[in-house]
């Protein structure tokens, strides 16, 4: 029973999530108390990466929400025809 309740907390997303939340917490405060350069280039990229995941997402959601519009549309047409 243990097992099993540690092999599913070692597989939750939240958990992974947590733990990448951390390691980039504890390695931006070491990279900044090791004085190493971040500067404006890793900005740009990190900004550049940034702009391309939004892009990706607006590409994903709009043709949801029209297909999703479209087909609310023609359920309430269709339930009028039928009265």
């Amino acid at each position: 029973m243990a097992a099993s309740r540690l092999r599913s907390a070692l597989l939750s997303l939240s958990l992974w999530v947590l733990v990448a939340l951390l390691a980039g917490l504890f390695a931006g405060a070491a990279a900044q108390a090791w004085g190493l350069p971040g500067g404006g280039g890793t900005a740009e990229l990190i900004g550049a990466i940034g702009t391309l995941w939004l892009n990706a997402l607006k590409m994903t959601i709009i043709p949801l929400v029209f297909s999703l519009l479209v087909t609310g549309i023609a359920s309430i047409a269709d339930a009028a025809a039928t009265g």
